[in-house]
């Protein structure tokens, strides 16, 4: 199991942190990709326990951070900025 932090960009001022989980065998059976709920981080115990159980079945998987969490904000960003996420 591979596990690597990135930055993705989302617009041109704006970038979140994601994790992505590779499996040990070549090809990945496919892609999950993981968004927190509110209130959520990508260190949530639900979303590490997932990350875990589908790598094993031989799943690549991305969970990544809004920017509203990211900057350590409460309340959720707009709509548009959470879709484009």
């Amino acid at each position: 199991m591979d596990e690597e932090t990135i930055q993705v960009s989302v617009r041109p001022e704006t970038s979140v942190t994601a994790v992505r989980t590779m499996p040990d065998t070549e090809p990945a059976n496919g892609l999950f990709i993981y968004a927190p709920g509110a209130g959520s981080d990508i260190n949530d115990p639900f979303g590490s326990y997932l990350s875990q159980q589908l790598v094993l079945a031989g799943f690549a998987f991305v969970r990544f951070q809004f920017p509203y969490m990211e900057a350590g904000k409460r309340r959720p960003d707009q709509v548009s900025l959470l879709e484009e996420t």
